[in-house]
């Protein structure tokens, strides 16, 4: 029986990149690589456990643990809010009616008051010690009083957290990432009646304010298989539209802020039990045995997400590829965390 890498046509582990760049280790002849897009510099947590500060268009390889594996952070645009943040100390900020969320490192400890009540202490000044706090805010004056060391701190208009934006005098925007691009019509060629599309993945928030689709299709709305978080609370979902009609319309119920295992695969449907089929975490979780599939040399292009750049894969992903037809004991394989 072949390996599962002998069936993929296309995978990308977080490994190697430069500027603009993020590499597949299949195909190797430049092809299904990623296009990087991020008009800004941003920060990540490096293999040392030590923030850096990465180039413009330079994916984030970020890490949790020192010696760890990195997993690839794709982050939406953001702002931090508090002045000096290097060294944080008290200040006031104007607040809407909205979640924010409030990060840093440190000994000591923010109490607030205003717009929301409440604390948060520090639980060490490394990097991997950061600890966050998610509130909704009234309309008003939120007052940040602090108590001891608190350093690298933010606060954005988020409901999660997101790497660190260092300000002096004014707020910081760090400005979105994009990932896409990948393969082309040969790339693919084997996947249009008979695939998978595989991602191991996070989401940043429970209850995503959109969805966030990570995409194969020839560009276009009327051609693309996607595997996405659904803007609803804890929700995987695939759809596959062939000739702009949806063939498919899968959920999968779970808690998509820890990493799962997730793909669909779809094959010719026969009405009985081959078709389409969401797969997470070892198990065929739905199904649709009935519509149609791509005809040829239909799909191009593999994207962080939808069809036109937008609905972006904000989140967490160790690995992200397509794959020619597997067998169920493949799929099982592929899938089991």
């Amino acid at each position: 029986m072949s390996s599962l890498y002998d069936d993929a046509v296309l995978v990308m582990i977080p490994s190697a990149f430069k500027a603009e760049k993020l590499y597949s280790v299949k195909p190797t002849d430049g092809t299904g690589d990623f296009t990087v897009d991020r008009n800004a510099t941003a920060t990540r947590i490096n293999v040392l456990g030590i923030r850096e500060t990465m180039a413009i268009d330079v994916p984030l390889l970020n890490y949790n643990t020192i010696g760890g594996c990195p997993y690839l952070l794709t982050q939406p645009q953001s702002i931090n809010l508090y002045l000096n943040s290097a060294i944080l100390v008290t200040q006031d900020v104007v607040t809407t009616a909205t979640s924010y969320t409030v990060s840093f490192e440190g000994t000591g400890s923010v109490a607030f008051t205003g717009a929301y009540t409440g604390s948060l202490a520090a639980a060490g000044a490394a990097p991997l010690d950061r600890v966050s706090l998610t509130f909704t805010s009234t309309v008003g004056t939120l007052t940040s009083t602090v108590t001891g060391s608190v350093i690298n701190a933010q606060i954005e208009n988020l409901s999660y957290d997101t790497t660190y934006i260092a300000t002096v005098g004014s707020t910081v925007t760090r400005v979105a990432d994009a990932v896409g691009g990948a393969g082309d019509a040969a790339t693919f060629a084997s996947v249009n009646a008979s695939g998978v599309l595989y991602a191991e993945i996070s989401a940043f928030a429970n209850f995503p304010s959109s969805a966030r689709i990570i995409s194969i299709s020839n560009e276009t709305s009327a051609n693309r298989t996607m595997l996405f978080y659904n803007n609803t609370l804890n929700t995987i979902r695939t759809q596959v539209i062939v000739g702009g009609a949806t063939q498919c319309d899968l959920t999968y119920g779970v808690d998509i802020t820890d990493f799962h295992k997730v793909a669909i695969r779809w094959e010719t449907p026969n009405g009985v039990d081959k078709g389409f089929e969401l797969w997470a975490d070892g198990q065929v979780r739905d199904f649709y045995y009935t519509g149609s599939v791509y005809g040829t040399s239909v799909l191009t292009t593999l994207s962080l997400s939808n069809w036109d750049g937008g609905l972006n894969a904000y989140g967490n992903a160790n690995q992200v590829a397509v794959y020619n037809y597997l067998t169920d004991a493949q799929m099982i394989e592929l899938t089991t965390p």
